[in-house]
């Protein structure tokens, strides 16, 4: 059973196609390997797939009369639907093309998000280590070296306040051993 379209309709289904904003393409072929219709391009009409794509035309016609749904991202995102026509027994295939710059549109801004936000992450730990460092190991080693310097000047008092004591005696490290010897 053969089925009766006219281009004409096919064309103008096509031209009204807006997918991405207008920015994809799409074409119909037969299971011939005929274009029946190419948004923005009627001239293709009656072309056959050999002389659109040339020396790829063997793996587009396997994909047109196998059925298959098949999608290759080259240049553009090109995808391929099987379109059932009618009562027809053959399969015919539609082409949808978009451009790898849209198709790749959202993933490019969602990995440039990923990315600032990965280095805020980054930097807010920097942050963190500067100001952990910055009281549990700057802080005493300050206070050890004013000691050591007054010391080198002949100053014997161990008059540390109360908080800077404690601080230094209860660290369980080399620091907490050089703090404790000045407040013994």
């Amino acid at each position: 059973v053969g089925v009766d379209l006219s281009l004409n309709f096919l064309q103008e289904l096509a031209e009204n196609v807006d997918i991405y904003q207008g920015q994809a393409s799409v074409k119909l072929f037969t299971n011939s390997g005929q274009v029946a219709a190419a948004s923005g391009q009627p001239e293709l009409i009656g072309k056959t797939v050999k002389d659109i794509f040339g020396e790829e035309n063997l793996a587009v016609m396997s994909i047109i009369r196998g059925g298959k749904e098949s999608f290759d991202l080259g240049t553009t995102g090109d995808i391929y639907v099987p379109i059932k026509i009618g009562d027809a027994a053959t399969p015919w295939s539609l082409l949808i093309s978009v451009p790898k710059n849209v198709l790749l549109k959202q993933a490019n801004a969602n990995l440039l998000r990923m990315i600032i936000i990965a280095l805020g992450l980054i930097l807010l730990g920097l942050v963190a280590i500067w100001l952990v460092v910055g009281q549990v190991a700057s802080k005493p080693v300050r206070i050890l070296v004013s000691a050591i310097t007054r010391l080198a000047k002949g100053d014997t008092l161990r008059d540390f306040d109360e908080k800077t004591r404690l601080s230094l005696e209860n660290r369980n490290d080399e620091l907490g051993e050089m703090g404790r010897s000045f407040t013994e």
